[in-house]
């Protein structure tokens, strides 16, 4: 009879392990792709900021859900940004143009994001490059494709990016941390 109660107990604690190992690795799965990037702190040097996030997927190099917003600053006015200029070849995990339509023409407002990091998956806190060149800065496009700009009107003196947890990923870590309690329950009650 002991032998059997001893048995029982170990399986149950093997099912245990195996269903939080299970949940455990589901959790980090689901940190996967896209990642939200939210500006933080970003000040031009004509004292305009640029606030916002976006979605990047660094296993396909997409933009989406681009919503980035520059103020008005002593050199150029802000402007709003929704779209990713991809004619202009400008998409990599370290560098990003944002433009204000989405088939921008001669004059159409530009963000130029360069970082000092590329862009992952796993997130983190990325620094906006300062200095050496490429600079990140905000313009208007030369060229109807934005490759070109008019000048580099207000160049990025400050700020980074940094990601949002995943709601999936904090979900899975809560319902893991209940079944243990759950489990721990009932081994006092029976």
């Amino acid at each position: 009879m002991i032998r059997n109660t001893h048995r029982a107990s170990c399986a149950r604690h093997l099912f245990t392990f195996v269903t939080c190992l299970v949940l455990a690795l589901s959790a980090a799965g689901a940190h996967a792709a896209p990642v939200r990037w939210v500006l933080q702190d970003v000040l031009f040097d004509d004292g305009g900021t640029a606030f916002g996030s976006f979605l990047y997927d660094a296993d396909t190099n997409t933009l989406s859900s681009i919503n980035v917003t520059t103020t008005d600053g002593a050199v150029l006015a802000g402007s709003f940004y929704e779209f990713a200029n991809f004619e202009a070849g400008i998409l990599d995990a370290d560098s990003v143009l944002l433009v204000a339509q989405e088939n921008p023409t001669t004059g159409t407002p530009a963000f130029n994001l360069n970082l000092d990091a590329a862009m992952t998956n796993a997130g983190g806190t990325i620094a906006i490059a300062m200095a050496p060149p490429p600079l990140a800065f905000e313009s208007t496009c030369l060229i109807s494709n934005c490759s070109q700009f008019f000048s580099l009107d207000r160049v990025v003196v400050s700020g980074f990016i940094t990601t949002i947890p995943v709601p999936g990923a904090v979900w899975l870590l809560g319902s893991a941390l209940g079944f243990l309690g759950w489990r721990g329950g009932r081994r006092f009650s029976a």
